[in-house]
């Protein structure tokens, strides 16, 4: 924003400054501006802030003035020119930045960035430094394959061709499985089994990771040969044998490890075995009360559990003690549905829950996810499917209590700012991305975070005029949205901010 003010600025050191927007139609560009999507003009934004605003927006929908296909080629081709320009490093800190802090709502921009770093860049040693850093980007098994996917990809339209499999990939996607415990990388495995047409069995047989303990061996033939690794073999049987001649402290850890890796995975084998005994339309009491003791004793996720017994509130009882922040916010229309948000003490600890500031820092929640739960739930209906639920106001207020919660790790730049929201007619449209939120919900909400982060804030409105908008960090996000909202439509004009930032400095 400096960098641009400060252009601007340049541009109108003439004696008539300060100028007016009459003075400055679209249709006559400043020296240094460039024609826009919008049928105006603006300055160019570098290539390193074009990078930013790819990998927190994304390119999803496209905008109201470009198509999403345009603006992907348009991005790669800012990638292509920061890693010709020697930027490379740059590239990859930034990814890896963001994605480290949680600034981006998806990751699928961070995730094609780095692929692209990897097989694209001419300079091995940014392609280096790329996969380096993959197994802090790609979190999850999810967001892995889809790394390797683009890798795929990437490479076939690569001057060398091939698969992206060399021996830099191969090295750091074994580090990947083996940068994690035993009973870490089995919950991993087992919760996400497979993505993208992509399976641990697959990767593993393409990477050829040496297992580092006899728990990580356990775990890779468990990925390929499923049930029958963990039944009474030779590995197993070694695992106990470990244990019982471990000499020292450390050995007696790893030995332990492998051995409740076992059980582990005994028990997601066990709880994958009441599928069959859950398939009628009732199922037995005592398989409901096995499936709960298996997700209650060993910790499981919603993703371990067979798709028939989760249409039964005890589990979903049963699932709540362990469950994350994201998969809790993704599955409140079901805790709903099936009448388990009717419990009383149920409810409050999914409240207390989304309440709780440090899980949501810890979970890397994005606060415009927070947003978009919110309403996706006071529709009591799904975006997509016949999935409709009773909304319950304490579960809404706790969502909206959690928007704000989720900025705790946001610091103040102690710069002045001036909010000034569009609230044109184009804003009514569908915000990038999302079926649930308006462009002028969007950003009214990140207007309020400025407010509640900031401590020298101006905010006004524009549409073709500049006119003032007087909102305060202590309003809500529906007192914004009905300021907003009962403002006089227009055509956009988005010097005027510009020029008023300017004239008053």
């Amino acid at each position: 924003m400096s960098s641009l003010l400060t252009r601007l600025a340049q541009a109108f050191s003439a004696p008539t400054f300060p100028l007016t927007c009459d003075d400055v139609p679209q249709s006559k560009p400043l020296p240094g501006q460039v024609a826009n999507s919008a049928g105006g003009h603006s300055y160019q934004a570098s290539d390193e802030e074009r990078l930013a605003r790819f990998l927190v927006l994304g390119t999803e929908g496209g905008t109201f003035y470009a198509k999403e296909r345009d603006l992907n080629i348009e991005n790669v081709e800012v990638l292509q020119r920061m890693l010709a320009d020697g930027k490379g490093p740059q590239v990859v800190q930034t990814v890896r930045d963001m994605s480290v802090a949680g600034r981006t709502c998806k990751q699928d921009t961070l995730i094609f960035s780095l692929a692209y770093c990897a097989h694209r860049a001419e300079d091995e040693e940014v392609r280096r430094a790329a996969l380096a850093v993959l197994s802090e980007v790609c979190r999850t098994p999810t967001m892995l394959f889809g790394f390797l996917a683009a890798s795929e990809k990437l490479s076939r339209g690569s001057r060398t061709g091939g698969t992206g499999w060399g021996r830099a990939q191969r090295r750091a996607v074994s580090q990947w499985y083996t940068g994690r415990s035993p009973q870490k990388l089995a919950y991993t495995v087992t919760k996400y089994r497979e993505r993208l047409g992509w399976k641990h069995r697959d990767v593993l047989r393409l990477a050829h990771p040496k297992a580092l303990t006899n728990g990580h061996e356990l775990v890779f033939r468990y990925c390929v040969k499923g049930a029958s690794a963990v039944g009474e073999n030779d590995l197993v049987t070694r695992l106990h044998v470990d244990m019982d001649m471990a000499e020292d402290e450390q050995s007696s850890q790893v030995a332990a490890e492998g051995v409740r890796t076992v059980v582990f995975l005994r028990g997601v084998e066990e709880l994958r075995g009441l599928e069959q005994a859950g398939s009628a339309e009732i199922v037995a009491e005592e398989v409901i009360e096995q499936a709960c003791g298996l997700i209650k004793g060993h910790h499981l996720a919603w993703e371990h559990v067979p798709s028939p017994l989760l249409r039964q509130p005890e589990v979903w009882c049963a699932l709540l003690e362990d469950m994350p922040m994201t998969a809790l916010m993704r599955n409140l229309g079901r805790l709903s549905s099936n009448g388990v948000l009717d419990r009383a003490d149920k409810l409050e600890r999914v409240c207390a829950q989304l309440r709780d500031a440090n899980r949501l820092i810890q979970a890397r929640v994005h606060p415009m996810s927070v947003l978009v739960a919110l309403r996706t739930y006071e529709r009591g209906r799904g975006v997509k499917g016949s999935l409709t639920w009773t909304v319950h106001p304490e579960v809404s207020a706790a969502l909206d209590a959690a928007f704000y919660l989720a900025f705790g790790a946001i610091k103040s730049t102690g710069k002045r700012h001036l909010l000034a929201l569009d609230v044109s007619g184009s804003m009514c449209a569908p915000c990038a991305g999302s079926n649930v939120l308006s462009c002028r919900e969007a950003s009214a909400a990140m207007a309020m975070v400025a407010l509640r982060t900031e401590p020298l804030c101006k905010t006004m409105a524009f549409t073709d005029t500049l006119v003032p908008l007087a909102l305060d960090a202590s309003m809500s996000l529906a007192q914004v949205l009905a300021k907003t909202s009962r403002m006089p439509f227009g055509s956009t004009d988005c010097a005027q901010p510009m020029l008023y930032a300017l004239e008053h400095r």
